[in-house]
């Protein structure tokens, strides 16, 4: 089995580097291939509103098929969509921004189908006794992709678009083969598989999931403050090529080079996070995180050199990496082993439901009203938001019975030094 369990891992790495890329990439080369804000934020709307709908389906559909032939399926889908998108860019390269927008949403939906079918898959490949060690495994391989994608997709956008598109699609083919090779189910009775599974039925556990979410104060303030950063994010990724190109007047490649170097500095402080936790504990980091993400943010349309430009949004992405962090640690910590593929799922769907809300609002201010209003607007709401829901944060945290010790343990050493 360790052949098999070695193949999923390199499946979830490359599953998520593709995925991550397309997020990152698309607002991207919607402007790039229309000059339109407008565009860009319709791009984002319409990779996440699918998205937040595939996710729930997916559980449903799992339960029902064979999860390995799932995931093959999900694959296929997307190397198809990949290949005719490379080849109507070529071929109408008019309607290039439609056919990037089409990509996205037919790739992200499977992207969370495979998302929803990897963590199962994971249940089935690797015995309960070494569990603890693997989930860290693959936390690190997701944490890794986040942080790869920016690097990466920064250098896509100096090729052309065909180019970046087939680089996607060539991941998507290796993700499908490594699929091909992992083993199938013995049979209908298989314990991956859950029969009878139906739409109330999944209502009711993506229902259970948010009601785990509210009957934990402590998650349910880091997810309303994940919620408040993500709208942060998707921001960023809508609004950042119209500043580079119209207000800077440099090309899409200066964006990219920009973005691989946020994506190697969020990657370069990744050591240290845990030495930060341990001096501080998570409440200072996360405060400390998402509040100079949010001050980075409102200061975007009055950075007036680009090189300040530049260092707001690599900030802005080392403190997302810190959040990020953060929000794992608590999750897993307080969320108990039963309740927790259910309440995740909720997490994910609460934390990105904002974005398409994001990209529709830029979209709407496209050519009524300055991005310099725009962006100081949400980013001192957003602000105000995340700085009050700290200070609420702080008690909740030291009370809570699951983070206590880890607190405990920082005085402890605070004590001593």
């Amino acid at each position: 089995m360790r052949g098999p369990r070695s193949r999923y891992y390199a499946l979830r790495a490359i599953g998520w580097l593709a995925d991550q890329l397309l997020l990152f990439l698309v607002p991207v080369l919607a402007f790039k291939l229309t000059g339109s804000l407008a565009w860009s934020g319709i791009a984002l709307t319409a990779q996440w509103v699918p998205r937040l709908i595939a996710l729930p389906v997916g559980g449903l559909l799992a339960d029902r098929f064979d999860v390995a032939t799932f995931y093959v399926v999900n694959d296929l889908v997307r190397c198809v969509a990949g290949v005719a998108g490379v080849l109507a860019i070529i071929l109408f390269p008019g309607q290039a921004g439609a056919t990037v927008i089409v990509f996205s949403v037919v790739a992200g939906v499977c992207c969370e189908q495979t998302l929803v079918a990897g963590e199962k898959l994971a249940g089935r490949l690797i015995p309960a006794e070494i569990m603890p060690g693997a989930q860290s495994l693959l936390g690190s391989l997701e944490q890794g992709a986040l942080l790869l994608a920016p690097a990466v997709g920064g250098g896509l956008v100096l090729l052309d678009t065909v180019w970046t598109a087939l680089v996607i699609t060539v991941l998507f083919v290796m993700s499908l083969a490594i699929a091909l090779s992992l083993p199938r189910e013995g049979g209908p009775e298989s314990p991956g598989r859950v029969a009878g599974g139906t739409l109330p039925g999944l209502a009711s556990e993506l229902a259970t999931g948010v009601r785990t979410i509210g009957r934990i104060p402590v998650l349910l303030r880091i997810v309303a403050a994940t919620m408040l950063v993500n709208v942060l994010l998707g921001a960023i990724q809508t609004a950042a090529p119209d500043l580079v190109v119209r207000s800077y007047g440099y090309s899409e490649g200066v964006l990219g080079t920009m973005y691989t170097v946020a994506g190697f500095a969020a990657m370069a402080s990744m050591p240290v996070m845990n030495r930060l936790i341990r001096r501080f504990g998570l409440l200072a980091v996360a405060a400390a995180a998402s509040l100079t993400q949010a001050v980075m943010f409102t200061l975007l349309t009055s950075a007036s050199p680009f090189l300040v430009f530049a260092g707001l949004v690599t900030v802005f992405m080392i403190g997302d990496c810190m959040f990020s962090v953060v929000i794992r640690i608590v999750r897993i910590t307080v969320v108990r082993p039963d309740e927790f593929g259910r309440t995740v799922a909720a997490i994910h769907m609460l934390n990105f439901a904002p974005v398409p809300v994001v990209g529709l609002v830029l979209a709407a201010a496209d050519g009524r009203v300055s991005l310099s209003i725009v962006i100081p607007t949400i980013g001192l709401v957003t602000l105000v938001s995340l700085a009050l829901l700290m200070l609420r944060l702080r008690p909740l945290m030291a009370a809570c019975p699951d983070l206590h010790p880890l607190e405990e343990r920082r005085k402890e050493r605070e004590l001593v030094s």
